[in-house]
């Protein structure tokens, strides 16, 4: 799997709560590859947690859970992929992408798929 083919996929996750409560945390669209680096990633992820951990409502903290459970997703891609390269990614499909989870859920499987190819990359 390719690390470019694989960030044209992947979205933050954005609910209700999140347009809502969270609106500087809305983005419609996730980082392309090309658009970002791990350290680019991990700051991203850094600010998202903080405005997470700032936020004023259980609404606004949960608001902000789509880009910090996007932003993980990201991190470990682009650290398997300092394994691997990016273009050999291990073939782990991320199979939450065609199903119609609510947004915790989908949260939850981004960031474990994305830490099952990290995983696969080390072993």
């Amino acid at each position: 799997m390719k690390l470019t083919e694989i960030m044209s996929k992947l979205n933050p996750v954005v609910g209700f709560t999140s347009a809502i409560a969270a609106p500087s945390s809305v983005r419609e669209h996730g980082a392309a590859a090309d658009q970002v680096s791990l350290g680019g990633a991990q700051e991203a992820l850094a600010h998202a947690e903080h405005m997470q951990a700032e936020a004023k409502s259980d609404a606004a903290y949960w608001g902000y859970q789509g880009q910090v459970s996007y932003w993980r997703a990201v991190v470990n891609l682009y650290r398997a992929a300092e394994i691997t390269g990016p273009d050999d990614l291990p073939d782990i499909e991320p199979t939450f992408l065609d199903g119609n989870y609510v947004v915790m859920d989908l949260c939850h499987y981004m960031e474990k798929w994305a830490e099952s190819v990290l995983e696969a990359a080390r072993g």
